[in-house]
């Protein structure tokens, strides 16, 4: 009679903060170009399918003057440490700026 075999699975639920820097492996579905190494900022997390939403500083999207942010898989990432800025930080900043500033002239 054989010995039962076990499997072991190592499953990892961690989930990489906003702000975390990594280096995608994939394409740019929609301009179809290789971005395999770009680095990019994870943006957003989707819980419901576990999209990471990756923000690309240097990089233009589809619209001229827009910034781009493709959807990746976790399995398509690596993180790199360091922390890098949201697409929505700098607009956050620029109206907590304004905010202060119509403050203190009050």
């Amino acid at each position: 009679m054989k010995p039962p075999q076990f499997i072991q699975l190592e499953i990892n639920f961690s989930v990489l903060k906003v702000g975390t820097k990594v280096q995608v492996k994939g394409y740019d579905g929609y301009q179809f170009i290789d971005l395999t190494g770009t680095v990019g900022v994870v943006d957003l997390y989707c819980q419901k399918t576990g999209d990471y939403l990756i923000y690309f500083p240097k990089r233009n999207g589809l619209v001229p003057n827009s910034n781009l942010i493709l959807p990746y898989k976790r399995n398509q990432l690596t993180v790199i440490p360091g922390r890098g800025r949201c697409s929505w930080e700098k607009i956050v900043e620029t109206h907590q700026r304004k905010n202060r500033s119509r403050s203190s002239e009050k």
